[in-house]
């Protein structure tokens, strides 16, 4: 094997392994904190739904629409708290 394909390979094992363990890192986060990211996920249906509607509401829509957006980052920093503090892991 000359060198040139040995690095290639060596680069292409890297870069498997990294991409791997990035995909088990992402499932176990959202292993651990389900119900966040169901929420959040409901959150981003809610926002699509209200950017899809016509009428001003009497600017009732862009205030739920910033509400949404608030809470997408609120439940964004909920599960990065969780992960950074495992132990503090129940309601209570």
């Amino acid at each position: 094997m000359n060198t040139k394909t040995f690095k290639t390979a060596v680069m292409a094992g890297t870069l498997g392994v990294i991409v791997g363990a990035s995909a088990v890192y992402a499932k176990t986060l959202y292993a651990s904190h389900p119900m966040l990211h169901r929420a959040h996920n409901q959150l981003k249906a809610a926002k699509a739904a209200l950017d899809k509607v016509t009428h001003d509401c009497g600017g009732h829509r862009a205030t739920a629409i910033a509400k949404v957006d608030a809470a997408l980052e609120e439940t964004r920093l909920a599960v990065e708290y969780a992960d950074a503090h495992p132990q503090e892991d129940t309601v209570k």
